[in-house]
């Protein structure tokens, strides 16, 4: 159903779209990237979907917690979110490998904002309370698990090779930029015109992406197999690369910490700091301002980047658990910051070595980094919410610091060995490049 076509320039109010040169000499900055029209486009659709979305996530979290009053139901949502990409990673990279990721991106933004659009028209006719926040939200989470290994499958295919690593940079930057700023504009949206208006408000941001999709030229897609996608492709894949099996348990020790700000925020800032419920979303915009931070770090520590990992998500572990012992919002907005950055640095690292595979297989590799990074978020989230609600949200914050605490010593594991052994270690990064 989704066939590919020929890829050709195309000019859009006076701007020309064409794919990137495989050969293109390395940019030398953020911004010239940025500059690059086709990239561009892309990251501003993304930034301003991504922004609705945050606005989504927090509106829904003070909502369920004003109904319900718990921590654990909040957690819930989460999993509704993130469940499907659980279960549908083994179909869902396979199909990113073998049909035009373009058209298939385009389709799931729709379909996004289908869902959206019914949970603000059943908030406004204020009909089904808990159960349509929850079934909305896993519709959402349906499109979700088939759009994240089609887009991280596709933006590396708008700029030139030499360019990825700042291109999944600033991908990152996109994300974490509007989750610095989503937060923010839901508390606000939410406080003046309501909950519906902000479940509305990203329905109407997930055509701001799709808008962008359909100028996009990215370079021809190299299809992976026809057949089937099975599990035992993905046990292929790991087999033959074992090192992205680390990467991934790297991921998704650094997701699991980052729950704290989103399950935890609305408990925080009424029980702990004894604030409006709608701070919650100030929490969520210091973590996203921090990995905003971070992203201008990344591109500047390339020769080491599994010791650069273990120092980032160290840090993101520290602050985790001050954040866990504060009693005050500047020293939780302090914290948060600093997670944040610590955050953004050890995701860029790990998938920016993750990416560094045969085009016919990123689908697939990508599938399971949703796994590792977004799959994990339901597990965080129900665990979280269940701690906060029975031994309250410090000690339900501090264990949710542990995943990522591991995540830094298995890096720091990891540079030690490639320090020990440059030889094998360059073989190794060949592999994974595919050469």
């Amino acid at each position: 159903m989704f066939r590919s076509r020929e890829v050709t320039p195309v000019t859009v109010a006076g701007l020309r779209f064409e794919p990137a040169a495989a050969d293109e000499p390395p940019v030398t900055s953020a911004w010239a990237l940025l500059r690059q029209p086709n990239f561009g486009v892309y990251f501003v659709g993304m930034f301003v979907s991504n922004v609705g979305t945050w606005v989504q996530a927090i509106a829904a979290a003070l909502y369920v917690y004003r109904l319900t009053g718990s921590n654990l139901q909040v957690g819930l949502i989460t999993f509704a979110q993130f469940a499907a990409s659980m279960v549908l990673t083994p179909w869902t990279g396979g199909i990113a490998d073998r049909y035009d990721r373009r058209r298939l991106l385009i389709v799931t933004q729709v379909a996004s904002a289908a869902a959206s659009a019914l949970l603000a028209t059943l908030i406004w006719l204020d009909v089904g309370g808990f159960p349509a926040v929850f079934a909305a939200t896993m519709l959402l989470g349906v499109a979700t698990a088939f759009f994240t290994p089609a887009v991280k499958s596709l933006f590396p295919l708008l700029v030139a090779p030499a360019n990825v690593r700042l291109a999944v940079a600033l991908d990152s930057a996109t994300y974490n930029s509007s989750r610095a700023l989503g937060p923010v504009v839901g508390a606000v949206l939410v406080a003046t015109v309501g909950f519906s208006a902000s479940f509305f408000f990203n329905a109407v941001s997930y055509f701001a992406f799709a808008a962008a999709l359909l100028v996009l030229r990215p370079r021809p897609q190299a299809r992976g197999n026809r057949g089937p996608t099975r599990l035992a492709h993905y046990v292929e894949i790991l087999r033959a690369r074992p090192e992205l099996l680390v990467l991934l348990g790297i991921t998704a020790g650094l997701s699991m910490s980052t729950d704290i700000p989103g399950t935890l925020g609305p408990a925080f800032v009424t029980d702990v700091y004894h604030l409006p419920d709608t701070t919650a979303g100030w929490l969520l915009g210091a973590f996203g301002a921090g990995a905003v931070v971070a992203a201008f770090l990344v591109v500047r520590h390339t020769s080491t980047p599994y010791r650069w990992m273990a120092v980032m998500l160290g840090l993101q572990a520290l602050a985790s658990f001050v954040f866990a012992g504060s009693t005050v919002l500047a020293v939780g907005l302090g914290a948060m910051f600093f997670a944040g950055l610590g955050f953004l640095a050890g995701q860029t690292g790990a998938s920016t070595e993750l990416q560094s595979v045969d085009d016919s297989i990123r689908g697939r590799v990508m599938a399971m980094w949703s796994l590792a990074f977004i799959g994990t978020r339901p597990i965080a989230a129900v665990i979280d919410g269940a701690l906060a609600d029975r031994f309250g949200v410090h000690v339900a914050a501090a264990v949710l610091a542990i995943p990522v605490s591991a995540a830094a010593i298995v890096a720091w594991i990891m540079h030690v060995r490639r320090e020990r052994t440059p030889a094998t270690a360059g073989v190794a990064a060949a592999a994974q490049r595919g050469e």
